[in-house]
């Protein structure tokens, strides 16, 4: 049968990699677009969430989780995400007072970060034979 690179296979090394390179560029991508879209004065929420739904859809269905977990990841991730990041973009502001827009790429980037290997954390498991 043929490897399917966005499938685990039980290789608990694959795998690392894998959600490793997907959280990384997604919370890169996450931050570039906040970076972006605050530079020009453009609300980021929109492309943030999608960004957040994406990541989250890509971890879940490479450990074939099922629908309840899907759904439920989803929806907290998302509400997560937004709640953990406004409050993060205003904590670090307390630090760098005088960069807006950096305080909320910051956020962005160690909420992504966190969400995804949360995500991972509760998706792992061994597959059964």
């Amino acid at each position: 049968m043929k490897r399917s690179v966005f499938k685990t296979d039980g290789d608990k090394r694959r795998d690392f990699i894998f959600v490793s390179v997907v959280i990384h560029s997604l919370a890169s991508l996450h931050s570039l677009s906040c970076f972006l879209l605050r530079f020009f004065d453009q609300d980021d929420g929109l492309v943030l969430t999608i960004l957040t739904i994406t990541m989250v859809v890509m971890i879940i269905n490479f450990f074939k989780g099922t629908t309840d977990v899907f759904l439920s990841l989803l929806l907290i991730s998302c509400l997560a995400g937004f709640y953990l990041g406004t409050n993060g973009a205003y904590l670090i502001s307390l630090i760098i007072p005088n960069y807006p827009v950096l305080t909320h790429v910051i956020a962005t980037f160690i909420v992504t970060e966190i969400l995804g290997w949360l995500v991972f954390i509760i998706v792992r498991r061994p597959l059964k034979r």
